[in-house]
């Protein structure tokens, strides 16, 4: 029951209360103390003896609801009261068990915050109660709670990520509790943690608990409708329609007339073969076909479609590479203004919106337009190849 009340104590304190009948009336604090209950008669009570110790709990609930002790009374040697009271049991909890200990961090999170402060969360000033060790421990409270933050801005404004005052931490409860053993428990380690959410949080949120648990069910429900959704899809549509794209007729690569062929390719424009400055190269983005393998150089050829004919025929390949599997990339470095292109393409296919009357026409588009439909309309949508004879161009959209 004392070290119930040491809770009470501190986390009514700076939460803005200043007797025991009012904090306990308060939800957080309810809940903070029977954690710390929890703890006790998990680790601290024999098993015979936890049915009354349930019992007990209850009882001292209601003598706790009773009291109109003030606060800061029960906060006079406080670090006696703790040391007698809280951290008597730490021999008892198993070694190197964080949730365990957690409570009686949390009290010691909050111990520190009343020590450097002089006023609490709802600015309600109040005088530290008499305590003896108060004078050696307020530069080592003030010490730790200066560096618990998660990080500092450095001389330039960037942002400097600090570790958790792990020293500061120990050089505290050291001075506070000498004859208490810590060497075998995380207190320091998780008390350094502790102290950097209490700043940053707030007392009340701080001692919020974790609300996880609850989300458990839903999550599975949600993620049992996903798999449904995820299973339908995958049965009645087509997932190559987000894994692959489409040719010039709206086939897609690596399927269907396209098996074995996964990469889109741009062919070159055929007069472009001729012309030995790389920088005037120009490729024909709007009629891209599907290959097996990405060329690497200029010594092959593949099959193009060339509009101005309206057939078939093979025209000199450039360098090029796989890009996120799908793409025959250029290789910048053999050709910069042919790679230009093909990035640019590769912007406008994935951010673009439409334009009407727009100068830039290297949008993938069924450019001998007009005398033929798109076969995938889905693919004519997305893309912007037209299935009837319409005017469309595009401009980029920055992300």
């Amino acid at each position: 029951m004392h070290c119930a009340r040491q809770l009470i104590t501190y986390a009514g304190i700076l939460l803005g209360y200043r007797r025991i009948n009012e904090a306990i009336e308060e939800p957080v604090i309810v809940e903070f103390v029977k954690r710390y209950w929890g703890v006790v008669l998990a680790h601290a009570v024999a098993p015979s003896d936890q049915a009354d110790g349930q019992a007990y709990q209850a009882e001292i609930f209601q003598r706790l609801a009773q009291s109109d002790e003030e606060l800061l009374t029960l906060a006079e040697e406080g670090c006696q009261n703790i040391c007698s009271f809280c951290m008597s049991i730490i021999p008892g909890l198993p070694p190197m068990d964080t949730p365990t200990i957690k409570p009686i961090v949390q009290l010691l999170c909050l111990w520190v915050r009343y020590i450097i402060s002089s006023a609490d969360e709802v600015e309600k000033p109040y005088v530290h109660a008499a305590d003896g060790r108060l004078e050696v421990l307020h530069p080592l409270a003030e010490s730790l709670w200066h560096n618990a933050v998660k990080s500092i801005k450095g001389e330039k404004g960037e942002t400097i990520r600090k570790p958790p005052p792990r020293e500061e931490t120990k050089a505290f409860v050291t001075a506070a509790f000498p004859s208490v053993n810590l060497g075998a428990t995380v207190l320091v380690e998780v008390m350094a943690s502790q102290l950097i959410a209490c700043r940053a949080n707030g007392v009340a949120s701080f001692l919020t608990p974790c609300t996880d648990p609850l989300w458990i069910l839903p999550f599975l429900v949600c993620a049992a409708v996903a798999a449904y959704a995820v299973g339908y899809a995958v049965q009645k549509g087509n997932l190559n329609n987000i894994l692959s794209l489409p040719d010039l007729h709206g086939n897609l690569c690596g399927s269907g007339l396209n098996r074995g062929k996964p990469f889109l390719y741009f062919c070159m424009q055929k007069d472009s073969q001729h012309i030995m400055e790389g920088n005037q190269k120009r490729l024909d983005m709007a009629n891209p076909i599907c290959v097996g393998i990405c060329p690497g150089t200029y010594n092959t050829s593949s099959r193009c479609w060339l509009p101005i004919h309206e057939s078939y025929a093979w025209v000199q390949d450039y360098p090029t590479q796989p890009f996120i599997g799908l793409v025959c990339r250029p290789s910048m470095v053999y050709t910069k203004a042919v790679y230009d292109q093909v990035v640019l393409w590769m912007l406008q296919w994935f951010w673009f919106e439409t334009v009407d009357s727009s100068p830039m026409q290297l949008r993938v588009i069924h450019a001998h337009d007009h005398t033929r439909t798109c076969t995938d309309k889905w693919f004519c949508t997305i893309a912007g190849w037209p299935s009837k004879k319409q005017n469309v161009s595009a401009t980029p959209r920055i992300p």
